[in-house]
């Protein structure tokens, strides 16, 4: 059975899909609102030392499988999954307690000009709605995703002292902790 958390921005009364979390029991695959691009993306790839370059980018996802093998990648004109910052990780037989996967940043201040479009979404049966109100004076929050066992989740919860949504009913579940941002972050897309 699938475990999937989604999330939503409100920002001025309007709601942003932002995020999406999703465990099969085998793989983890993320999504975020950071995508449509219509300039130049320029990816440096430090274990290879080449550089790749997209324009037009639809998308960015990533993953992170059984084999503990994390990726991401980016859809963009002329280049459909083409694969960047590759990461071995832990295989997931070999998770202790937790293995982090990903922190996704969603501002809550400036509205998002484009929406997220992604398969995945239609599968969240009740998205979580991150305000900036419930959180103070901030800027943000930053979404970190782990898989973990259940029976170390208040563990990772308790480390952290974060609010957090959980996800899944087998032994190995996803859990995603919200990091609230200062005021004064700014995010690199605003970055002039």
């Amino acid at each position: 059975m699938s475990a999937i958390i989604g999330f939503l921005a409100e920002i001025n009364q309007v709601r942003h899909r932002a995020a999406v979390f999703k465990f099969n029991g085998t793989d983890v695959h993320w999504w975020t609102w950071e995508q449509a691009i219509t300039g130049t993306f320029w990816h440096d790839d430090l274990r290879t030392g080449k550089t790749k370059v997209f324009s037009q980018i639809q998308d960015f996802h990533g993953s992170y499988h059984e084999s503990g093998q994390r990726h991401d990648k980016v859809v963009a004109a002329g280049r459909v999954n083409d694969v960047i910052g590759v990461f071995q990780g832990v295989s997931l037989r070999d998770i202790r307690q937790w293995q982090a996967l990903k922190t996704l940043a969603v501002p809550l201040e400036e509205p998002f000009h484009w929406d997220m479009r992604v398969g995945p979404w239609k599968e969240v049966e009740t998205p979580i709605l991150l305000r900036k109100e419930e959180f103070g004076d901030i800027y943000g929050v930053n979404l970190h995703g782990y898989l973990c066992y259940a029976d170390s989740i208040d563990e990772l919860v308790s480390r952290w002292k974060l609010k957090h949504w959980t996800a899944g009913d087998d032994e190995l579940r996803l859990v995603v902790l919200v990091e609230p941002y200062k005021k004064s972050t700014q995010f690199l897309s605003q970055k002039s």
